[in-house]
């Protein structure tokens, strides 16, 4: 491994959490808690920050048939989230959905994921202890034009609600969720 001569957002606040390669080859890389998406035509070799406008973006990325998607995270008590898109290559961007679960830790929309052209996000919360998490799914079957929630789809054995870190299709139609506070795979 080597460091890339150019990088980017690389200041102590802009934790790098994701990365993903889109449909066309553009490498997404969002400065976290900042309103920064950093994108890379040539492997990493250079980077154009594209700014979302009014976001503290986190973690999940998607790139669903050329239409990229990314969420916010919060620290504020009751904060409400956006997950946001943009349909140009990230020159432009709409808050599609939002949601506020009002907790008093940390929130953050933690995934996105496209299943035979349904787009999943998941949303969650910090947690002191696995009776303390809260989180919510939403589904969009318009390329991430409209979302409807599904609440938390899961309780899990130790009683605490689920939270959906990361989804991935593993055959056609069929999703697998990785779960937090204890570790839970859901189906």
């Amino acid at each position: 491994w080597s460091a890339l001569p150019a990088q980017p957002g690389a200041t102590l606040g802009s934790w790098s959490r994701q990365m993903r390669v889109t449909s066309s080859g553009a490498v997404l890389w969002p400065a976290v808690l900042t309103d920064q998406l950093f994108v890379s035509t040539d492997a990493g070799v250079s980077w154009v920050a594209r700014t979302v406008p009014g976001a503290a973006l986190f973690q999940p990325l998607c790139d669903a048939g050329g239409a990229w998607f990314c969420g916010d995270a919060s620290a504020s008590p009751n904060a409400t989230l956006g997950l946001h898109r943009s349909d140009d290559g990230g020159l432009t961007w709409t808050t599609v959905t939002t949601v506020n679960l009002q907790r008093q830790t940390p929130t953050y929309w933690r995934d996105v994921v496209e299943v035979g052209g349904v787009l999943f996000a998941s949303a969650c919360c910090h947690e002191g202890t696995s009776t303390e998490r809260f989180m919510q799914l939403f589904r969009s079957m318009d390329g991430g034009a409209t979302w409807c929630s599904y609440g938390n789809p899961y309780q899990g054995p130790y009683g605490g609600m689920q939270a959906i870190y990361q989804m991935c299709e593993v055959e056609p139609g069929v999703v697998l969720a990785a779960c937090q506070p204890d570790s839970t795979i859901v189906r």
